[in-house]
């Protein structure tokens, strides 16, 4: 909202159309990964294995060792992802400084999935996070007359430009 001049005054966010697109966003990722896990079964079932509520995924040797040289090299390891709870979504939201008088507001979605990675032998539970923008805006703000560096108390400009009033009268 602005005022009279044209100043900013407050920043408003349309509260019902983020919650909205946090709905979307969470129905689409928990259908997304119950797709993940339908198709593993499907895979699991042709193969004549037992299903389970995993997903399985088959990966180089070389990319379990950690070592980005060997990491397309070796036999096919198979690794399977639990999917521990459901996704966790919130809205975030930051405000920071972006020059002088000015601020970038950011709104995001944040995603949080917990798994269980279960490779042969070993097996580690890790969270996947992730932020999904959902609006980045600069607000501008009125462009002071002195700039007096971090703002310290009692410390007065050396130099300040005159206004637009005490130009006209001179």
């Amino acid at each position: 909202k602005t005022d009279e001049n044209g100043k900013v005054t407050t920043m408003d966010f349309n509260t019902q159309m983020v919650n909205s697109m946090k709905a979307k966003v969470t129905k689409q990722l928990q259908a997304h990964l119950k797709e993940a896990e339908s198709n593993n079964k499907q895979r699991e079932t042709e193969k004549g294995a037992k299903t389970a509520d995993e997903i399985m995924i088959d990966i180089p040797l070389g990319q379990v060792t950690g070592n980005s040289i060997l990491g397309n090299l070796g036999p096919k390891i198979p690794v399977r992802f639990n999917l521990i709870g459901d996704a966790l979504t919130d809205v975030k939201t930051k405000i920071k400084p972006y020059g002088i008088n000015n601020a970038l507001i950011d709104i995001s979605i944040f995603v949080e999935i917990k798994v269980k990675v279960i490779i042969p032998f070993a097996s580690k539970t890790s969270v996947v996070t992730n932020n999904i923008p959902v609006s980045i805006k600069a607000i501008q703000g009125e462009v002071p007359q002195f700039y007096n560096g971090s703002g310290g108390s009692g410390v007065t400009p050396s130099v300040q430009l005159p206004n637009e009033k005490q130009k006209k009268d001179k």
